[in-house]
């Protein structure tokens, strides 16, 4: 016998509920869930807003004879928890639901409710877990089912549920989850949002057929919270435009320490070109040979440059600009491939995608003495890997970024040994180079997905906004700590900048306009304007030509 649907979506109710000012919040009381219905109270940090549905009823079939006996809110015991850095609350339930006499037994429990946490002002919210002391025992064939689910709507982090269950049925099995325990990859700030939910966000129900038995003795619903770490202070940085004239998109993707830039540009008729400055100030097009479309991404002190370009079947294959000639870099088997970083010794790292069919992975790489050394981070998800190995300097230090196991977090280190880390208290990190000092350049999102460029510098972070900017790309540096990157407007428009070591932020440079050539592309896949793209969209897979 198949356990009925009963999902609380069934009859969604959408309704906005402001959350309520955190100063006028009393202490949760011990009571029942009676008492804190239509009403909000806090534990600790964590505010507890509950609305006022609520359904509850148990039912039993037993031989022929159908009973159906309603549940009061006044019935379930409400406690409130603080442990182990935890606050919450736990609903004492102590249902028991059979064993049945013979096989036409059939009995369940169902309580539905709503409530939305929040946290107080300086705090968030960083985990959510789950508990349940319940048991199960089935008899052959029947079912013994304990579920409980918790729908919560996080405003940067989306729909959650945590589900703890212990499930015995002919149609399905999974052994016992007493405890459900989710981190908030992003941070959920609530204190300052409105959620919108149907107002039954939570379900907790039973299901026993024939001679089989269950209990469900409580549910506890806990969460962690942390106080608010503010976004990294502002980098000392002069700013400078350096959009190349007549060109309608500019990307500078990294600079070395004579000052020479690296980038793509895209021209009037929807090219894209790679570029590298030269000392006069003027700029040099990269065409490989055939492309429809080329990317500049790396440069060294010898002037040697890596890229990408895209052939007429969409293919996108890496290039190596070495004493004048340019020639294919790519990793073998590979349907995607992008050069990233050059060093001074010839070291290049970046990443690729092989043709294998079904093999969606994406693995950084580092190029030394010409052997390919595969690079890959995090455990996976669901067996998908996207690794990008991003910068090098001349010590051998890689820094890149890797997704996993629900947002991007990036890594630096050499000898393919790595360290993982995050922007503190922010969302997705993606790398742009590091220098030889050490430094390093990148993206990270903020708690309300705004990307902003950053800066670590000894160890601790500064973030790089271009004044105005919507969006800011921090993409290379140097050894002196000029940067590079991109910026984008609120009309979504692309620009490059240049950030130097200072106060006065301005943008009144140019550089001289050069030669075009004809064609029609879109932004290569894998350049830094595909990054961004991904960046802002989350996209975990490149698919050559798109």
């Amino acid at each position: 016998m198949l356990r009925p649907i009963r999902l609380i979506y069934a009859a969604l109710v959408i309704l906005t509920c402001i959350l309520p000012a955190a100063g006028q919040i009393p202490p949760c009381q011990e009571g029942t869930l009676a008492n804190v219905l239509g009403t909000s109270c806090s534990v600790g940090p964590l505010i507890v807003n509950f609305r006022t549905p609520f359904t509850g009823a148990f039912s039993e079939t037993q031989q022929g004879v159908s009973t159906f006996t309603l549940i009061s809110p006044a019935e379930i015991g409400f406690v409130p928890v603080q442990s182990s850095g935890q606050e919450g609350f736990k609903l004492v339930l102590n249902f028991k639901t059979g064993p049945g006499a013979d096989a036409t037994f059939v009995g369940d429990h169902l309580v539905q409710f709503g409530y939305t946490p929040q946290s107080a002002d300086g705090f968030e919210i960083r985990a959510v877990e789950l508990q349940i002391d319940a048991t199960a025992q089935a008899a052959p064939q029947a079912s013994s089912i304990v579920d409980v689910l918790d729908f919560q709507n996080y405003p940067n982090t989306g729909f959650l549920a945590t589900n703890a269950a212990i499930a015995f049925d002919p149609s399905f099995s999974f052994p016992p989850q007493l405890t459900d325990h989710i981190f908030l990859e992003v941070p959920s700030l609530l204190s300052t949002g409105e959620s919108t939910f149907s107002p039954l966000t939570t379900q907790i129900s039973d299901f026993v057929t024939q001679t089989s038995q269950s209990s469900l003795t409580s549910a506890t619903f806990l969460f962690t919270m942390e106080p608010v770490i503010p976004a990294p202070p502002p980098a000392p940085l002069t700013y400078t435009n350096i959009d190349l004239p007549g060109v309608v998109t500019t990307v500078a993707s990294n600079i070395n320490n004579s000052g020479q830039i690296v980038g793509s540009y895209v021209d009037s008729l929807g090219t894209q070109h790679g570029f590298v400055t030269e000392k006069d100030g003027g700029f040099t097009t990269i065409d490989f040979p055939g492309a429809v479309s080329t990317t500049g991404l790396g440069i060294n002190d010898k002037g040697e440059v890596t890229g990408s370009y895209t052939d007429d079947a969409g293919i996108v294959h890496g290039f190596l600009l070495r004493d004048g000639n340019l020639s294919p870099f790519d990793f073998p088997g590979s349907i995607f491939m992008l050069p990233i970083t050059i060093n001074n010794k010839g070291q290049i790292v970046g990443e690729y995608q092989l043709g294998t069919a079904g093999d969606q992975n994406v693995h950084g790489f580092l190029f030394d003495n010409g052997s390919f050394n595969t690079i890959d981070e995090g455990s996976g998800q669901d067996g998908f890997f996207f690794t990008e190995a991003i910068g090098t300097n001349s010590r051998g230090e890689v820094v890149g970024d890797f997704f996993d196991p629900n947002l991007f977090r990036g890594f630096i280190g050499r000898n393919s040994i790595f360290q993982a880390f995050e922007v503190p208290s922010q969302s997705d990190v993606f790398l742009g180079a590091i220098n030889a000092r050490g430094d390093y350049v990148g993206i990270y999102g903020d708690t309300n997905l705004v990307q902003h460029g950053f800066l670590n510098q000894h160890g601790s972070f500064l973030t790089v906004d271009f004044p105005g900017a919507d969006t800011t790309f921090a993409l290379g540096i140097n050894s002196s700590g000029t940067m590079v990157g991109t910026y984008t407007n609120s009309d979504g428009t692309t620009h490059a900048f240049l950030a130097q070591p200072g106060q006065n932020n301005h943008s009144d440079a140019r550089i001289k306009t050069s030669t075009t050539r004809q064609g029609i592309d879109k932004p290569v896949c894998g350049s830094a304007e595909w990054r961004r793209r991904a960046q802002s969209v989350h996209t975990t897979a490149c698919k050559p030509g798109h």
